[in-house]
């Protein structure tokens, strides 16, 4: 299909011709205070996308003949995104929900189903990163998570406390080793295994 760009506006979610600039689709999602976060997901023609107080929603998108439309194929408000986007893996969404006061959280790609919801208390924000079939979650209170990326279970194979103090940055991974940008400072953590 043609390209288009993918967005996420104060009110709607939209895709673009990059070349005219053009909206070619528009489906309503209102975020409360219009604090749109959550980036987009594009899944084939299925685009993915969460906001505040807003349902985690599926939208599929089709041409027909020179128009495009978008249509919801499902939504869920058993995980719902605010801040982090979350990370898609196989068939599955991992975030962080706003639900249990931040919790990981695993969703079928494909039907909307929550797989599960973790134990809560992570808070409203934090940084994720795909590594291979883990995921590392680095959360505003400065605890780093490495979680398996698996629908089957939460399951949070390793926890370092005290990774920062103030964490709004990503975390970022480079040569082997993640980067945490706290308010006062930048660390450096050595990753080791696979």
């Amino acid at each position: 299909g043609a390209r288009q760009i993918v967005a996420l506006t104060r009110t709607q979610l939209v895709g673009i011709d990059p070349a005219r600039g053009a909206t070619l689709w528009r489906i309503d999602y209102k975020v409360k205070y219009e604090q749109g976060i959550v980036t987009p997901i594009v899944r084939g023609d299925t685009v993915f996308i969460g906001g505040y107080e807003q349902p985690t929603l599926c939208v599929r998108v089709a041409k027909s003949g020179a128009a495009w439309n978008a249509a919801p194929v499902w939504s869920t408000e058993d995980a719902t995104f605010f801040m982090p986007s979350p990370i898609p893996h196989g068939n599955y969404l991992y975030g962080i929900a706003r639900e249990k006061k931040g919790a990981l959280a695993c969703i079928d790609m494909r039907d909307g189903k929550v797989q599960w919801v973790g134990e809560g208390g992570l808070g409203e924000y934090a940084s994720m990163a795909s590594a291979g079939d883990k995921l590392l979650v680095l959360t505003a209170k400065g605890v780093l998570l490495l979680v398996a990326a698996d629908p089957g279970s939460c399951k949070v194979l390793a926890r370092l406390e005290g990774a920062g103090d103030g964490v709004w940055s990503h975390a970022a991974l480079a040569d082997n080793a993640l980067f945490v940008k706290d308010k006062t400072h930048i660390a450096r953590y050595a990753l080791e295994g696979k």
